[in-house]
Order: structure tokens, then C-alpha cells, then sequence
């Protein structure tokens, strides 16, 4: 089984449009990985509790499958945690899981 783990850290909101929602869905709708895990870290949480739109693509992407991963330290910190957990997202500590996903031999592992 291939997975991909999707790192997403950038509140840049042109690069999240087109780039880190659309890859990150198509992956698992389009069948390109087995599994696919959006894991979110800093300033991508303050983006996405503010911006209705991307809430309601991470809602879609649980409901058809995507994993998704929040950083607990970093949505403290922000103030986040719990519009977090409202969208159905697991939140978490990360450290450990993402060096475990970075030492899986069938596991890629790409940041934007």
C-alpha cells in the first residue's frame, strides 16, 4: 500500500486553492495513492478556521477519506484547537507521527 502525506504549512491562499486542496483530494478520489493524509501544521490552521470556503473543502476531503492531521502544539498556540476538532479533524502532538511517516518505506512525504 502507497500513501501520501500531504505537509501543509503555508497560508499562502493562492498556493492552498490551487495547489494543496486540489492535489491533496484528487489523490484519493483519483485513486493516484492508496492513502492520503493531510497533516497541518502553523499558519495553514489560522488560515483555514478564518476562510468558510477551505473549511468546507476539508469537510469534503474527511467525508471522501483524506486523513487529516492537526499539529496540537501549533493550534494551541493560535488559539485554534477547538475549530479544529468542530471540522472533524484529529488534532494532536506531530512530531513523532510525521518523522514515522518520513521513516515509512511506502510513504512520500511532500510539503507545500
Amino acid at each position: 500500500m502507497n500513501k501520501i502525506v500531504v505537509f501543509w504549512k503555508t497560508d499562502n491562499i493562492i498556493d492552498v486553492e490551487n495547489i494543496v486542496i486540489p492535489y491533496t483530494h484528487n489523490s484519493l478520489k483519483k485513486n493516484w495513492w492508496d492513502e492520503v493524509v493531510l497533516l497541518i501544521w502553523g499558519a495553514s490552521q489560522k488560515l483555514l478556521v478564518e476562510n468558510d470556503s477551505l473549511k468546507l473543502d476539508i469537510e469534503a476531503m474527511i467525508h471522501d477519506g483524506v486523513r487529516v492531521i492537526a499539529c496540537i502544539g501549533c493550534s494551541n498556540n493560535l488559539g485554534v484547537t477547538n475549530e479544529l476538532l468542530e471540522l472533524g479533524i484529529e488534532v494532536m502532538g506531530t512530531g513523532v507521527v510525521l518523522t514515522n511517516f518520513l521513516k515509512e518505506e511506502n510513504t512520500k512525504v511532500i510539503t507545500l
